[in-house]
């Protein structure tokens, strides 16, 4: 899903999805994404959970603390050229 498919997909536009952090960059050969959180509540980012982005849903394998940013491993992003999408 492309950021312009953002505008035009239904769950994207709903209410009750909030942002809890913003992709700052990808990081490292694995396929990271470094995220800068949004929110005050760290337990959004616990291994097994869920997180949408653009729409699409993806489920959290693994994260670290990282220079006061997260490090998020998703399912499915598995190296440095599928994280550089987002």
């Amino acid at each position: 899903m492309s950021r312009d498919d953002f505008t035009r997909n239904p769950l994207a536009q709903d209410e009750s999805f909030g942002a809890v952090a913003t992709v700052k960059t990808a990081w490292g050969r694995l396929g990271e994404l470094r995220v800068k959180s949004l929110t005050d509540n760290p337990h959004r980012f616990l291994a097994g959970g869920e997180l949408y982005i653009f729409g699409e849903q993806y489920v959290l394998e693994g994260v670290r603390a990282h220079k006061g940013d997260f490090l998020l491993k998703l399912k499915g992003i598995d190296t440095i050229e599928d994280a550089s999408s987002f």
